[in-house]
């Protein structure tokens, strides 16, 4: 798989989760308050994190073929676990996204430490960005490139919370939905995690 949609497959499936981040997302954009300020800080902190992940932390142990190995069998045990929760969410799971806005209102500057506070307070962030995406780096041919595919996956998904959130509502509502993307999220995760897999035997 191309480095570019492998790094955009897997982020984009990574950020689809369902969270706080992403419906504090959606409630700012109902409310129609600070939308582009809090996507463009989230994707500021995806780029920075993500990059200390995938040229950082990928890097340094892409220089050891063994660590190499060892840190591709991880991503790939650890996308195997997200792409079977995601499966069985997708078979039985009820959950939707329950979006209650209130009619208040913040000041940008607080609107921008909730969006911080809510994204890098969360430890997922770390694992996901910097071990995760990190660990599936060293297989890239091109770890820029990656690296490129990561960063465009997040702003392609905040750009569809931000400014499809009206529109997309009964979509994030919806039990049904939510199945559907969880089982496309499944599919990508485990189809990655076989290409790590491979990955670690050739080399």
């Amino acid at each position: 798989m191309p480095d570019f949609l492998q790094g955009f497959l897997i982020s984009f499936g990574l950020f689809s989760a369902i969270g706080a981040q992403n419906a504090f997302v959606i409630k700012q954009a109902i409310k129609k308050e600070h939308t582009f300020a809090v996507c463009a800080l989230c994707v500021a902190c995806d780029v920075v994190l993500i990059s200390v992940g995938v040229l950082g932390f990928g890097t340094l142990f892409s220089e050891s073929s063994l660590a190499s190995k060892l840190l591709a069998i991880l991503g790939a045990l650890f996308l195997a676990y997200l792409g079977y929760t995601s499966l069985k969410s997708a078979l039985f799971a009820s959950h939707a996204l329950n979006i209650n806005v209130q009619k208040t209102h913040s000041t940008l500057k607080q609107t921008l430490y909730k969006t911080l506070a809510i994204t890098l307070l969360n430890p997922h962030v770390y694992l996901d960005t910097i071990v995760l995406l990190g660990s599936i780096g060293v297989s890239a041919h091109t770890q820029a490139i990656f690296l490129f595919g990561c960063i465009s996956a997040s702003v392609a998904w905040f750009a569809l919370l931000g400014f499809g959130a009206n529109a997309l509502s009964p979509l994030f509502s919806s039990q049904r939905s939510w199945r559907i993307l969880e089982g496309i999220v499944a599919c990508v995760m485990l189809s990655i995690s076989l290409s790590l897999v491979i990955f670690a035997i050739k080399h």
